[in-house]
């Protein structure tokens, strides 16, 4: 994983943020004491994620959940934010 600044880890998480929503998810971010998480509340599919969990985590997990999308190859990225998912790794 290459060093990235706060500012661009911030813009990457938007980014990835983005993906899932335009892919149907409602991403979330609260406090307390949680996991991140994903689930189905009646047809909705949504994103939880820890607002006071470190930013690297978040983003790890949010990778993730892009990473589990079915058809990723298909769907438009753009390639700064596509190049850093596929080398993202904690």
């Amino acid at each position: 994983m290459a060093r990235y600044t706060k500012k661009e880890l911030n813009k990457f998480q938007s980014e990835l943020e983005g993906i899932l929503e335009r892919k149907g998810y409602l991403v979330h971010s609260g406090k307390g004491r949680f996991q991140p998480g994903q689930c189905r509340v009646h047809k909705d599919k949504r994103i939880v994620i820890n607002k006071f969990a470190p930013l690297k985590y978040r983003i790890n997990f949010l990778v993730e959940k892009v990473k589990d999308l079915d058809e990723l190859s298909t769907f438009y990225i753009k390639p700064v934010v596509r190049e850093k998912i596929e080398e993202w790794s904690i």
